[in-house]
């Protein structure tokens, strides 16, 4: 399998928006995303021939990522990084980590960075984790207003609306509007409370559900 064709069948598999894909000493970005990325990033734009096309590539050193990847998620953008390895002679290369507004941490900045959580039911409860020292609130609220104030106290980069949200047009534009955050549609199953029970036990231990309520 050619790079390019590497890099194709690569992107199919995540959801992310862009995929920097290490070839050697670069990180290397194909078709669409060398385009969008060009644009974003002001890099330049060459040519890869591969099976008689001509796919658009763009590219930044290894040792250079972390500031462009910084650059991307700023704006918004959800970028899958798959790193190279060498296993006896052959390279392999797989998406290990992926770079979202909520979930980047630049080692360089020393500010909080939330990435948010929200579902409704008879109230609305709330989650927060700063990813760049892992503490983390829970809260809950009795009305819109109060959940959309609470997400703009924090003003986190990134917020995850339950799966009762994801449809609710006028509760998203106001988190848009009121909180300035990316905002990530997941699956249901990631909302399920017993994944979550499962989670939290396996960080924190047996007895963590009991001292959250």
């Amino acid at each position: 399998m050619g790079i390019v064709e590497e890099f194709l069948d690569l992107k199919a598999g995540t959801d992310a928006d862009l995929l920097a894909m290490q070839v050697g000493d670069f990180y290397e970005f194909f078709a669409e995303d060398a385009r969008e990325v060009a644009e974003v990033l002001d890099l330049q734009v060459s040519e890869k021939s591969a099976h008689g096309s001509s796919y658009p590539m763009a590219g930044v050193p290894v040792d250079d990522l972390t500031p462009y990847l910084a650059a991307l998620v700023e704006r918004g953008y959800r970028v899958a990084i798959a790193d190279q390895s060498e296993d006896g002679g052959d390279i392999e290369r797989d998406i290990e980590r992926v770079a979202t507004p909520g979930t980047f941490v630049d080692s360089t900045g020393a500010d909080a960075r939330y990435l948010a959580a929200i579902v409704r039911d008879d109230d609305w409860g709330l989650a927060f984790v700063d990813v760049t020292t892992g503490q983390f609130h829970v809260t809950d609220a009795d009305s819109e207003t109060a959940a959309v104030t609470e997400l703009h106290r924090f003003s986190p980069e990134e917020v995850l609306p339950g799966p009762d949200l994801r449809g609710d047009d006028d509760f998203l534009g106001a988190i848009r509007e009121r909180a300035d955050a990316t905002l990530t549609l997941h699956e249901a199953n990631a909302f399920a409370p017993g994944k979550a029970a499962h989670s939290v036990r396996e960080q924190f231990g047996d007895g963590a559900l009991e001292s959250l309520g």
